[in-house]
């Protein structure tokens, strides 16, 4: 794995795994339910966010991962608990645009 040549003290533990795991799945839950999907895609986000964090533990388990850089990718930005708000530098998903292949993205 390229990541680890680049960073080979990466570690990423069981620990780690499940923090990031119910944190992002708490995270996810809360923007769907204020956008009345949850019912809809609680367990969906249940399965990605462990295939996610579960595969992260596997690729990981006999290296380092630095505690910055673990945050940088894995703790989920929560504007209310930093103070920042603002423009993100991103362009956001709409994941609703991708359910018909023929619509156009939004700007």
């Amino acid at each position: 794995m390229a990541f680890k040549q680049i960073y080979p003290d990466a570690y990423f533990g069981a620990r780690d795994r499940w923090r990031y795991f119910v944190q992002n799945v708490l995270s996810d839950w809360k923007i769907a339910r204020n956008q009345g999907r949850l019912n809809e895609v609680w367990q969906e986000v249940m399965r990605f966010r462990w295939q996610q964090f579960n595969g992260t533990y596997q690729g990981y388990k006999t290296g380092t991962l630095t505690w910055k850089l673990r945050e940088t990718f894995y703790y989920p930005h929560n504007e209310e608990s930093d103070g920042k708000s603002g423009a993100r530098s991103v362009v956001p998903i709409h994941y609703e645009d991708l359910s018909s292949p023929s619509s156009e993205p939004r700007k």
